[in-house]
């Protein structure tokens, strides 16, 4: 490739590879479930593109997806306790915090100057409590009609379970050439 070329192609190739990287199938819905997270998933626990929520300093968030709580279930053990990220999370498990070694959490997100993202969330004991409390804090919705979306991981996208709400969006969109296989939650 000559010098001349190398922008041109380097924002062609910055374009594929955004539309190649995963993503969730909804860019707006009132609750994230994520089974996993950890640094053998992504840097920061969780993929920050996936989720829409950066947390640093200076930079702006992204407008999609529009995610309005997140629940984060367990921290993965290749994590060796390294929970960096659980800050990025609004809500999670008396699990997952127990898993949690504080110091290297902490030395993660001062020396990646995002201390924000190693905060703990309000955590629970139980799923069904933290997802209760969670689907309580996103606004008017009822439970029952809440838009949620449950993934094992942010790197694991190619199965996803949604609520009810978002079924009639997810068969639209499908039969319009989407191909993600889902199953549906009950609230």
């Amino acid at each position: 490739m000559r010098a001349g070329e190398l922008m041109r192609r380097e924002r062609e190739l910055l374009v594929e590879s955004k539309s190649l990287m995963g993503r969730l199938p909804f860019d707006a819905f009132d609750l994230l479930i994520v089974d996993w997270m950890g640094k053998n998933i992504s840097g920061t626990g969780m993929d920050t593109n996936i989720i829409g929520r950066m947390m640093q300093i200076l930079e702006p968030e992204p407008e999609k997806p529009a995610i309005v709580r997140i629940f984060v279930r367990d921290l993965t053990d290749d994590s060796d306790g390294n929970a960096t990220g659980v800050g990025l999370a609004d809500f999670t498990t008396t699990r997952l915090v127990e898993k949690m070694d504080r110091h290297a959490t902490y030395m993660n997100g001062i020396t990646g100057m995002g201390p924000q993202k190693s905060k703990t969330p309000f955590y629970y004991d139980t799923d069904q409590e933290a997802i209760e409390i969670a689907l309580n804090t996103v606004g008017l919705t009822p439970p029952e009609q809440a838009k949620v979306v449950r993934i094992e991981s942010t790197l694991g996208l190619a199965e996803v379970d949604i609520s009810e709400a978002l079924l009639e969006r997810r068969k639209s969109a499908h039969r319009s050439g989407g191909h993600r296989r889902t199953g549906t939650i009950s609230i």
